[in-house]
């Protein structure tokens, strides 16, 4: 008896330290974001909110950098990256980080081709995509239309008209090339197979796909169109 408390109370020794390393790693990530955002703000002014020169001094820290995604209500204010490397596994810093970053594929012309795909973690303190999770209440989705996308010293607007949980074999989300009639098609399925019902009236414009992990072995897709 006595041998076996003492294999618990090394048990439970083992577990603790993990989950102050898994911590610890969390808050370093997030810290790093933080002073992401915080230089962002420093950009900012009522005439001006953004200038191209943010883009400038984020290229400098990070030459990847391509956009930055903010979503009100969450905590989805962050850079974008492109590259060839795997960024779900690195920081914007370029250092192994447990959130990674959010990114677009290589082969994508962002906010170009008809549909970017912007991949991210959904993290379990709520950090990077976590907050997608809030589409799937009907009354939040409602009202929480709108992404901005923070591009070129542009800040272009998107509003969210679909919301879906699928397996993760299923890749026709990620589809960015397509004829006119394709690219009909694939909204009209998108908008068919939403778990909400958007109010949202459909066209042709471009639109982004944001894509993260759920559960297992499923992805929730968050899906929202160009709106001027």
């Amino acid at each position: 008896m006595a041998l076996f408390i003492g294999i618990c109370i090394i048990g439970v020794s083992y577990a603790g330290l993990g989950l102050l390393s898994a911590r610890n790693a969390y808050h370093t990530a997030d810290r790093g974001y933080k002073m992401l955002q915080e230089q962002r703000r420093s950009y900012k002014t009522e005439e001006n909110p953004v200038k191209d020169a943010f883009t400038e001094a984020m290229k400098e820290i990070n030459p990847n950098y391509t956009a930055w995604i903010e979503i009100n209500g969450t905590s989805i204010d962050y850079p974008i990256v492109q590259a060839d490397k795997d960024y779900l596994n690195y920081d914007f810093y370029g250092k192994e980080s447990v959130s990674g970053s959010l990114f677009v594929g290589s082969g994508q012309e962002p906010f170009k081709d008809l549909n970017t795909i912007i991949f991210g973690h959904n993290m379990k303190d709520g950090t990077m995509f976590a907050g997608l999770k809030k589409y799937l209440d009907k009354a939040w989705f409602e009202d929480h239309p709108i992404v901005k996308i923070q591009y070129k010293g542009e800040i272009l607007q998107y509003e969210v008209f679909s919301v879906q949980i699928l397996p993760e074999e299923n890749t026709v989300s990620y589809i960015y090339e397509f004829s006119d009639k394709e690219y009909e098609s694939f909204l009209k399925k998108v908008s068919i197979n939403s778990l909400i019902k958007s109010k949202k009236t459909i066209d042709n414009a471009p639109i982004i796909t944001l894509s993260t992990c759920y559960g297992a072995a499923k992805r929730l897709i968050v899906a929202a169109q160009e709106v001027k």
